[in-house]
């Protein structure tokens, strides 16, 4: 590559990297409507809801990163954010289980308040932990994510939100 061309191109570098990104979009039970987290720049985000093709209702706000996932309920009113790859509290000992006091999972209301959460320790059996990828800086819990195998996260026929952690039993959130 000539070095005239490298000028240009290292200018529009910062403008590929403020590209927004989107999560998955996932349907509720009834594919009525659909829900997606936009990050349009770092800090500011927008969740989306849309019945159909059009856009129901949006939240500005962020509420969890494009790497997790989103799940609507059956009316649009509530959604889910399960943490595919939480980050770890930094810890002094080696061998800390404080992974386990992290929120993975949180449902929300149309205006962002958080209704309820729900902690590692609340989702992975004491004999499945051992299974957990523990990462540098976060930690891999659910099967289908992260190169473990099994079924990602999903909403089922009854309106709930079925995942898998490492090694136990599908745990079922109700909207």
């Amino acid at each position: 590559m000539s070095p005239g061309l490298a000028i240009p191109l290292l200018w529009l570098a910062p403008l590929w990297a403020a590209t927004p990104k989107s999560s998955k979009s996932q349907s509720s039970a009834t594919g009525v409507y659909s829900i997606r987290l936009n990050e349009l720049e770092a800090g500011k985000c927008q969740v989306e809801v849309k019945e159909e093709t059009k856009l129901a209702w949006q939240l500005d706000k962020c509420v969890g990163t494009t790497d997790d996932f989103y799940f609507v309920s059956d009316n649009g009113g509530r959604f889910w954010v399960i943490h595919a790859f939480p980050e770890k509290p930094a810890s002094t000992k080696p061998e800390s289980e404080a992974w386990l006091s992290v929120v993975v999972a949180v449902l929300y209301d149309q205006q962002g308040k958080a209704l309820k959460r729900i902690r590692a320790r609340e989702v992975i059996p004491a004999e499945a932990r051992h299974r957990v990828r523990q990462l540098d800086k976060h930690f891999v819990w659910l099967k289908g994510v992260g190169g473990i195998p099994g079924q990602m996260p999903r909403v089922n026929d009854h309106n709930e939100v079925e995942l898998e952690p490492v090694d136990s039993r599908p745990v079922h959130l109700k909207f």
